[in-house]
């Protein structure tokens, strides 16, 4: 038995056990075994993301007892990292490893802390995308993180929206000049500061149409995208659509000529293929 403790406080505990377990073949006459691994002292969200984290987890019973105790030893990092991720900067852990019944078990008896608490977001949006409400929208809504429990993986989907806003407005020259997160772990704050340049929003150039069989007036009611027109996804997306349940064709491609944007502005390549008549006879 492997066993070590950590000074622990009197806190509040959830007890939310969690038994990982295996079904193997066993010789007659001999228990089955089954792998437990448990982790208390947690609400689920946390628990969940700790048992991700750990590669003992997916070991069966006959893995080597010397592979056990590896992965044992490794697993309080690991858990401490699972935990930072969701704003948990102070873990005590209590563990205990077995050999029972022909396999192991595993248990952690985990005292979390107090949660790190974002503090202030400030964002500064550079180009010109300081005129674009959508750009504003996410600005307003990051601010609400305020006082919130910090979570690095809705820090990254906030930067991540950042890029894929840029995307879908034509900013195609978007870049951060900085991120950070700063993380204070006596006073359990942190702080969000990111600056993004947009640089210009591009508009659409020439939209070129590759098909042979229509008239292009015809075409002109389902395609949406004009030139000289700010470049949005939406409006591609639009596009796209609208030819596709027209019934003429039975291939759709709506494309940015990113390799050759200059200028502040894209071109635009629609390619169609027409749909196969039915043959009556």
């Amino acid at each position: 038995m492997n066993k070590s403790k950590s000074n622990t406080s009197q806190l509040m505990r959830f007890t939310l056990p969690f038994w990982l377990c295996f079904t193997l073949t066993s010789p007659p006459l001999i228990a089955e075994g089954k792998p437990v691994l448990e982790i208390t002292g947690v609400e689920s969200a946390l628990q969940k993301n700790m048992i991700t984290s750990l590669p003992l987890a997916s070991e069966p019973c006959d893995a080597p007892a010397w592979r056990i105790r590896q992965l044992f030893r490794r697993s309080p990092t690991l858990l401490d990292q699972a935990a930072r991720a969701l704003g948990y900067y102070h873990l005590k852990i209590e563990k205990d490893l077995s050999f029972n019944n022909n396999c192991w078990q595993a248990k952690f008896n985990i005292q979390p802390g107090e949660p790190v608490l974002i503090e202030s977001v400030n964002i500064l949006i550079q180009g010109d995308a300081r005129q674009d409400t959508e750009f504003t929208k996410v600005q307003q809504r990051a601010k609400a993180l305020s006082q919130q429990q910090l979570h690095h993986g809705e820090y990254e989907k906030l930067k991540d929206r950042f890029v894929s806003l840029a995307e879908e407005r034509g900013y195609f020259d978007g870049r951060f000049n900085q991120t950070r997160l700063q993380v204070n772990t006596k006073t359990n704050r942190a702080f969000i500061t990111l600056e993004y340049d947009s640089g210009p929003r591009y508009r659409i150039g020439t939209v070129n149409v590759e098909q042979n069989t229509y008239d292009p007036l015809l075409l002109e009611r389902y395609i949406s995208i004009k030139p000289g027109d700010y470049y949005d996804a939406t409006t591609s997306s639009k596009t796209h659509r609208s030819l596709s349940d027209s019934g003429y064709f039975e291939q759709v491609s709506v494309k940015q000529d990113f390799k050759n944007a200059t200028g502040g502005k894209i071109d635009i390549l629609i390619q169609l293929q027409p749909r196969k008549r039915t043959a009556y006879t």
